[in-house]
């Protein structure tokens, strides 16, 4: 199972294309809680087969109290990416012991886990939303050809050697993997969107994901590590910032908040998401921004203010400067492909 991972069903969701694909795999051993549950599970999954070796799907759950029991028994390399709610894990390892582990909206993880079983529970105060890219062996080996080589040595060898032990890693997401992960999430629950434009976003998520790890790779001793409790409290601070675009609090304020230094603060950002704090808060509104223009359902004017821009000239020029196009042409873009087609007389 992936780090942030997701049930399957041994029935296929409505939606399924294709034969082979990662959930006709996967078996639901047993699910629990509510009556009817299997079928619920089924309702709010979607499963999108893209080309041969590439899947994407969805787990969209309107209300938490969910859990199941898992067993995944086919051999892909999985990229989760949770932007909703939360999921525990109880992994059975082997002789009846068992280890746990939590996942929470705003990881991402990449993992290669054939065989793993456990049981996954969903909060009932936390409703769930998690998209996964699903691809083989065979299809990131010719997607990164000689680029291989420069991953990381774990991940390397399970695509060069062909070596099946497992592989399980976890990061936070940053804003352009974030951004990536909801346009993807709309395209495929029910937006405009060709087939094309979902496999791109797929393999942008898939170019993320593989970028950061490369980062990290490259970076890897350059710091002290931060401790775990020093973690959670920047991942409070980016939850902070997430929460109140148009109005954060200060580096001085979360650091009061928070008890940590303005200096642990920022080291700590640029460990987790390779940023300061007002550039991770600069990147994050920039990339809610393009998602809210490509929704097409405010002006130019909303958007700014719903991001905290409170002046509309600085908002497109940063916009241009990080797009390379101003916001209305953006609109103006997107609401054109979002326009009804009407046919010609005569055809």
């Amino acid at each position: 199972m992936p780090p942030c991972a997701a049930p399957t069903a041994e029935q296929s969701a409505p939606d399924v294309q294709g034969d082979a694909a990662p959930l006709s795999e996967v078996r639901t051993l047993l699910a629990h809680g509510r009556k009817g549950a299997p079928a619920q599970l089924r309702s709010v999954w979607r499963e999108t087969r893209l080309r041969p070796g590439l899947w994407v799907t969805l787990l969209d759950t309107p209300r938490g109290g969910v859990s199941f029991d898992y067993e995944k028994d086919n051999a892909l390399v999985d990229f989760g990416f949770i932007l909703r709610g939360a999921v525990r894990h109880t992994v059975r390892t082997g002789r009846g012991a068992t280890s746990e582990m939590d996942n929470r909206a705003g990881c991402a993880g990449l993992g290669f886990v054939p065989g793993l079983r456990g049981t996954a529970r969903i909060p009932s105060d936390s409703p769930a939303r998690l998209v996964h890219v699903h691809a083989s062996r065979d299809f990131l080996r010719d997607l990164l050809g000689e680029d291989v080589r420069d991953l990381p040595a774990p991940l390397r060898d399970l695509l060069v050697h062909d070596r099946s032990r497992h592989l399980l890693l976890r990061d936070p997401m940053d804003p352009a993997t974030h951004t990536a992960a909801v346009e993807l999430h709309a395209a495929v629950s029910g937006g405009p969107a060709s087939r094309l434009y979902l496999e791109a976003k797929a393999l942008e998520l898939v170019a993320l994901q593989l970028a950061g790890l490369q980062a990290r790779k490259d970076g890897g001793g350059a710091r002290a590590p931060l401790s775990p409790a020093e973690r959670e409290r920047i991942r409070a601070a980016r939850d902070l910032l997430v929460e109140n675009l148009n109005a954060p609090p200060t580096l001085a304020g979360l650091s009061d908040l928070l008890a940590l230094s303005t200096v642990k603060l920022q080291a700590g950002f640029r460990e987790l998401y390779g940023t300061s704090v007002f550039g991770f808060l600069r990147e994050y509104r920039l990339q809610r921004a393009k998602t809210l223009l490509e929704q097409a359902d405010m002006n130019v004017s909303e958007v700014a203010w719903e991001i905290g821009y409170i002046n509309l000239s600085h908002f497109s020029a940063a916009y241009r400067k990080r797009f390379g196009v101003l916001p209305k042409h953006q609109l103006r873009s997107a609401r054109r492909r979002a326009a009804p087609v009407t046919e010609r007389p005569g055809s």
